[in-house]
């Protein structure tokens, strides 16, 4: 009988062998990664409803502030900003636009983080800024409001030409870009809302 050293007998047909303690961790480590990986990515997806929701709402608001401007007789603006938006009256008696802080619906309102804005007029994109780049622009016009109404009722005429000066450059810088008129007129606009680094994006067209 002659035996062949290192070679091992076949096993019988239909014998199998099972799967080690370390094998069966492997494979459960790495469902484990595979079901995460799944789970992140669903949770990116679902965030993008952010950008529905945001849209809705702006739509709502816009559709709802339109109808107070017709019914009130007052014209009202929209200022967009990259992470956010806010609405401003126009002050005939001021000759600037001012701020409308008084009502949740239009309080400045920011995007939830990730979120950006784009805005179109008349098939150009406007430059926005965002709302920290315009608050020293915001805070002086409410400041030269005050000083405005001031200086008019406590000096009188005189004061009239520098008080019109000052206010009116206070409105050129921060003029709303969409207007919505008591005439139930409003500006046409696009307005893009979409997350950073990412194609997804929700449309608002306005037509007058």
């Amino acid at each position: 009988m002659i035996i062949n050293q290192g070679h091992k007998p076949e096993k019988p047909l239909g014998a199998h062998s099972g799967f080690t303690l370390i094998e069966l961790l492997v494979v459960i480590v790495i469902i484990g990664i595979i079901l995460s990986v799944a789970t992140l990515s669903m949770g990116v997806i679902g965030r993008d409803n952010d950008i529905e929701d945001q849209a809705k709402r702006l739509k709502a608001v816009i559709e709802q502030v339109k109808e107070e401007s017709e019914l009130q007789g007052r014209d009202i603006g929209l200022l967009i900003e990259k992470d956010g938006y806010l609405f401003m009256r126009y002050d005939y008696a001021a000759q600037h636009w001012q701020l409308m802080n008084n009502d949740d619906m239009t309080d400045y309102r920011q995007l939830p983080e990730g979120l950006k804005m784009r805005l179109w007029l008349e098939d150009r994109e406007i430059v926005i800024n965002t709302h920290q780049e315009n608050q020293e622009l915001l805070a002086r016009s409410s400041s030269s409001s005050s000083s405005s109404q001031s200086s008019t009722t406590d000096i009188g005429y005189q004061n009239n030409t520098t008080s019109n000066a000052s206010t009116s450059s206070i409105k050129e810088d921060v003029t709303p870009q969409i207007m919505i008129l008591s005439s139930g007129d409003i500006s046409p606009f696009e307005l893009r809302i979409s997350r950073d680094q990412t194609d997804f994006s929700w449309r608002l067209i306005g037509s007058d």
